[in-house]
């Protein structure tokens, strides 16, 4: 499984304006390889809330929201970058609007595991 993203929580803020992000985003270098880009987008997600440690079906991962699970989330990335802890803000707020919990789950990444 993909390494959990250790994000600081409390000494990051996340941009409050699209200026702001698109300064962010054309500030931190994506490099060229598949580490390079995961520690640049991990520098650009910082700031996301915690997600509550989990495990379903053997598969370790993070919830979100509160109540009963209504979904899962695959954090996307092209399957090379990202993880859960770089996507537990959106993910919390369609939790919230959903009125239950989503499970994130912590999966292998390209190119290191092929399909």
């Amino acid at each position: 499984m993909a390494e959990l993203w250790a994000l600081s929580r409390s000494s990051v803020s996340r941009p409050d304006s699209i200026d702001a992000l698109h300064a962010l985003v054309e500030r931190v270098d994506l490099g060229e390889t598949p580490e390079s880009m995961r520690q640049g987008f991990a520098e650009i997600m910082q700031g996301q809330p915690a997600g509550q440690a989990a495990e379903i079906g053997g598969i370790k991962g993070l919830y979100v929201g509160m109540g009963p699970l209504r979904a899962l989330w695959f954090h996307g990335g092209g399957y090379v970058f990202g993880s859960p802890s770089t996507h537990t803000l959106a993910a919390q707020k369609i939790a919230e609007a959903m009125g239950g919990r989503i499970f994130l789950p912590d999966y292998s990444l390209a190119p290191e595991q092929t399909w």
